[in-house]
C-alpha cells in the first residue's frame, strides 16, 4: 500500500469509505456536525499542525488516518479506516505507524484516541501498537474506549 497526503480531490471517495466501513459495523451516523472535519481536512488537520493521510491500493483509496493537535504536546488521532475488503491485512497498522513517524517528527510526545466496544479488532491493534486504556464513556451513544500512548516509551 502506498501512503500520501491527503488531498483535496480525494474528499469524496474519503467519505465513502468512512461511510461504507462505520455502516459495516453499525456505527455510522448520517449527521452533518459527526462529519464536520470531512468538509475542512485542511484546517482540521493539514493546517492545524496535524496530518491527514490516504493509503491507495489497486489503484484506490483503501485507508484513511490522521491526526489533529489535543494538547500538552499530543495529538489526537482520528478518522483510522480501512475498506472492509482490506481489513485483517495490516494496512490499520501501516497508517498508524506512518501516522507516529510524522507526529514524532512534528514533537508530538504521544497519542490519544477513542475506539467504540465494539469495534474489538482496533482495539487488539491499539494495544499491539503500545496503546494503553485509560477510560471509557458514552459518545453519541455509543460506548467507547479512550487509549494512550507516550512516545517516550518506544
Amino acid at each position: 500500500m502506498q501512503i500520501r497526503r491527503y488531498r483535496a480531490d480525494d474528499k469524496e471517495r474519503v467519505i465513502e469509505l468512512n461511510r461504507t466501513v462505520m455502516q459495516a459495523i453499525e456505527l455510522y451516523i448520517d449527521t452533518g456536525h459527526n462529519h464536520d472535519d470531512y468538509n475542512n481536512i485542511e484546517g482540521v488537520y493539514l493546517n492545524n499542525n496535524g496530518e491527514f493521510v490516504v493509503g491507495i491500493q489497486d489503484g484506490r483509496i483503501i485507508a484513511t488516518g490522521g491526526f489533529k493537535p489535543h494538547g500538552n504536546g499530543i495529538a489526537e488521532v482520528k478518522r483510522i479506516r480501512v475498506d472492509t475488503g482490506y481489513q485483517r491485512k495490516g494496512y490499520g497498522r501501516m497508517i498508524l505507524e506512518y501516522l507516529e513517524m510524522k507526529a514524532k517528527a512534528m514533537k508530538y510526545r504521544g497519542f490519544i484516541l477513542e475506539t467504540s466496544v465494539i469495534q474489538i479488532a482496533a482495539q487488539h491493534l491499539y494495544r499491539n501498537l503500545g496503546f494503553i486504556e485509560t477510560g471509557r464513556e458514552i459518545i453519541l451513544g455509543f460506548d467507547c474506549i479512550w487509549f494512550r500512548k507516550d512516545f517516550s516509551r518506544d
